[in-house]
Parts: structure tokens; sequence; C-alpha cells
């Protein structure tokens, strides 16, 4: 996960952590490990296997989309949110940027009723959403999307974001 609390329960992204720093899940209250290395993206993980809903592996690809977009959006005066949960829908947007834009980073292939289904969630509680997708590939000069690529395409700016 990339952002945890500290013992004054404030909001620590792992870009900017300390090593020997103590911290804690910010959705079940558990010890998270503040792991930064040569290798190793910075980032927090559960000290012992956890069944929180914030435990979830995800790609390296996905991490450092949504690891380089938070930083860049941070650096540039934007208010951002890692992983914030939303109770009412039980979902967990990648970024939620000055309160009002929920942004979706999905690299693997997803049915598109569930794709439909989380942008309404986030829809009814306020979010504009947007959806980030990888790069379509090109054949003979041409754009080839996938389908996740063309559901993703915003309908009014005719914008696809990758």
């Amino acid at each position: 996960m990339l952002c945890a609390l500290n013992t004054g329960g404030e909001v620590v992204f792992a870009f900017n952590a300390m090593r020997g720093g103590r911290y804690y899940c910010p959705d079940c209250g558990g010890v998270v490990i503040f792991r930064k290395g040569t290798k190793v993206k910075p980032h927090f993980a559960h000290k012992v296997k956890s069944v929180c809903l914030n435990n979830s592996a995800e790609s390296m690809a996905h991490y450092n989309a949504k690891y380089v977009l938070a930083q860049q959006l941070l650096n540039n005066g934007y208010q951002v949110e890692v992983e914030q949960p939303i109770a009412q829908i039980q979902q967990r947007p990648d970024l939620i940027v000055n309160g009002k834009y929920a942004i979706e980073i999905q690299f693997s292939s997803i049915p598109l009723e569930v794709l439909q289904a989380r942008t309404i969630g986030l829809e009814d509680q306020g979010y504009e959403v947007i959806w980030v997708v990888p790069q379509p590939k090109f054949y003979q000069s041409r754009m080839k999307l996938q389908q996740l690529q063309s559901v993703c395409v915003n309908p009014v700016s005719r914008r696809l974001i990758t």
C-alpha cells in the first residue's frame, strides 16, 4: 500500500516515510512495515498475513503508475488520497484528487459489467471517474484498441488516458 497512518493518526505517503517509524493500516489499524530499497519501490506491508481489504497484490506496472501519478499530482499542488475506502459502495479507487476525481488504473482485463458497476458506484458518490488503461498497440500506423480501452474512451471529450 502507498499510504499508512503514523502514531499521530496522520496519513503518510510511502515516498515520504522514514525508516524506523511506526505505521498503521488506515483500514484495519494493524501494524504495517515500511519497505524501501534499491530494487523495491517504497511501500507499506502488513506485518503479518492479514485478511484486510488493503492487503491485495497488484502488478508492478499498476503500482508504478499509481505511485508516479500520485507523486506528480502532489508535487503540483493537488490534494491526493490514495486507496481511500468509500464504505457506502465498498470500493477503493486508486486515487481521489481534490475530492472530485476518482482515478482508477486498470491494466488487467475485467468484465465490462464490473467496470460499469464501479464507475456508476463512484459517480453516485459524486466523483468524476477517470480510467487509466494500457497504451494501445499500433498496426500499420493504426491504433488497435482492446475492448477495455474502447469502453474507457470518454464519450464527451473522446479521450483515452493511457
